[in-house]
């Protein structure tokens, strides 16, 4: 570390650290590196720099260019970000030219009724941190390969939520496909319930 008179001090004044780079000062009690904030961001970018080697770069390049083709960012404009798979979505994002608000427009279903009871059933199913989850996806229920990601299938399949209804299986011990899952009022609900085990 430089120590010294900083350059604008007054004459006499103390000696205190100076920047070891370009000699400005006066340095923090707590600086160690020796530099001032402005040289310690600009040597540390250099490092980081230096640290991405040719190589590397050239192989990141050619894994984001396998990774999705430009007739698939063409697909994925005529049928939104569900025509690929999430790694292409993934590179795709961070391909020049994909805004960042065009990677998040997906299916335009997000504030239905609809995709709130796709992504709970999912989550009921899927996700083990749900509170649903052990009498859902823990006793081996699960959603069928059309709905899994797909909401717009889902909405395809069991139409507009009619008000007051919610998602309802007619075999309560069958998975979540078309052919098992209903709009159901919470009558017909508590109707369909499997019996209750005493603890």
């Amino acid at each position: 570390m430089v120590t010294g008179v900083v350059k604008g001090a007054p004459q006499g004044a103390p000696a205190s650290p100076a920047c070891s780079e370009c000699g400005h000062g006066p340095l923090g009690r707590r600086n160690r590196t020796g530099r001032c904030a402005t040289c310690s961001r600009r040597v540390n970018m250099a490092k980081a720099r230096e640290s991405v080697t040719a190589e590397m770069s050239r192989a990141n390049a050619a894994k984001a260019r396998a990774v999705i083709t430009p007739e698939q960012c063409r697909e994925w404009g005529r049928q939104g970000a569900a025509a690929l798979t999430r790694e292409q979505r993934v590179a795709a994002g961070r391909k020049g030219g994909v805004t960042r608000g065009a990677a998040l427009t997906t299916h335009g279903l997000s504030a239905t009724p609809e995709y709130s009871s796709w992504w709970a059933m999912r989550d009921r199913c899927l996700n083990p941190n749900a509170v649903s989850y052990p009498n859902y996806g823990g006793r081996g229920i699960t959603v069928c390969e059309r709905w899994l990601t797909d909401p717009v299938a889902f909405r395809e399949d069991m139409g507009p939520r009619p008000e007051g209804t919610s998602l309802d299986r007619i075999d309560v011990d069958g998975n979540y496909e078309p052919a098992n899952c209903r709009w159901a009022d919470a009558q017909t609900q508590r109707a369909n319930q499997r019996p209750r085990v005493a603890a």
